[in-house]
């Protein structure tokens, strides 16, 4: 967890459960509702990367949001220690290698407070950060997207950041 977050008294339970009801899942994360199928629901590598880029996500999460398995977290080689990206770059790569568990939202709090990392002067670069953990997921011969899904996400992305330029310029 992020030292300044919260896990509810009942999280690490749903988390838990939701993990012994599909062992062939190596993690977990805390998704945005999918009106297909309630939760939890266990979804391949490639499923996960594809709903992530097609807006449900996934990757987004913080670690607070998330339970891995030890022998998942091992085979990915666990965080790398990139600061404000390694959590980012860790569902890549777990994304690449396991089955994921989507389970619902609201397991934990996030704080928001004028302190955090976010807030920081480094935190200006995390654009820059995620465009290369991105970059290196796609390039890993273990990406579960083909090169039409991978330019279909990178084209969706382009958008939504232009999307996010046009709104902060109204503000």
């Amino acid at each position: 967890m992020d030292s300044d977050d919260i896990l509810y008294a009942h999280g690490l339970q749903v988390m838990v459960s939701a993990m012994e009801k599909f062992p062939e899942a190596g993690y977990g994360l805390s998704c945005i509702g999918d009106a297909k199928n309630p939760y939890p629901v266990c979804i391949s590598p490639h499923e996960a990367y594809k709903e992530n880029f097609s807006g449900l996500s996934h990757f987004d999460r913080s670690p607070g949001s998330a339970i891995i398995k030890k022998e998942a977290f091992d085979r990915a080689g666990g965080f790398s220690g990139k600061r404000m990206i390694g959590d980012y770059e860790l569902w890549f790569k777990l994304g690449r290698l396991c089955p994921m568990v989507k389970f619902p939202v609201d397991l934990y709090w996030s704080r928001q407070h004028p302190e955090q990392e976010s807030g920081s002067e480094y935190a200006k670069e995390y654009g820059q950060l995620r465009k290369k953990v991105l970059d290196e997921a796609f390039a890993d011969p273990g990406c579960p997207l083909n090169d039409k899904e991978k330019t279909a996400a990178l084209n969706k992305l382009k958008k939504s950041s232009l999307k996010n330029s046009f709104l902060k310029i109204l503000r």
